[in-house]
Parts: structure tokens; C-alpha cells; sequence
């Protein structure tokens, strides 16, 4: 799906089970993985588990590995500890 139909003519992609409405399929699908079906990526070094692969990639950066934000993205990302 383009971006002109997503965005600009609301093409959406509504979930069956709730009242999520994604402008992009593969959104959608992602949602119902980590929403409705349970599908964790577990950190291996402590009691956190997150939605998404790249939160979990996240957490670890921050968190474990003492990666810093650049001032001006400080407050954008919100990372679990």
C-alpha cells in the first residue's frame, strides 16, 4: 500500500479482535503477534520481556550496554528497565 493511499485517503487495515486500525498490513500483523497472540522476545539478562524485536534490541542497548541518547531524541524513546 502506497503512502498516498494509507494516509491521505484512509485505507485501513482493521483488526478482528479489537478496535486497532493499522494504515499498513504488515502493522497490523505485528500488533496481532504481540497483542493477541503473546509473541514476547525475553531479555536474557533480567525479568523483561518486550513486544517487539527492536525493543528488545533497545532495552539492551540502554540498559545493558550504556548506549546514550543524543540530547536532542532524550524524552522520545521510553525504555523498560
Amino acid at each position: 500500500m502506497t503512502h498516498i493511499k494509507s494516509i491521505h485517503k484512509g485505507v485501513k487495515y482493521p483488526c478482528d479482535q479489537c478496535d486497532y486500525k493499522a494504515t499498513q498490513k504488515r502493522a497490523l500483523l505485528k500488533h496481532i503477534e504481540s497483542v493477541h497472540e503473546g509473541v514476547k522476545f525475553p531479555c536474557g539478562q533480567r525479568d523483561y520481556n518486550a513486544r517487539r524485536k527492536g525493543h528488545l534490541l533497545q532495552h539492551v542497548e540502554f540498559i545493558h550496554e550504556g548506549v546514550k541518547l543524543p540530547h536532542k531524541q532524550m524524552g522520545k524513546v521510553k525504555i523498560k528497565k
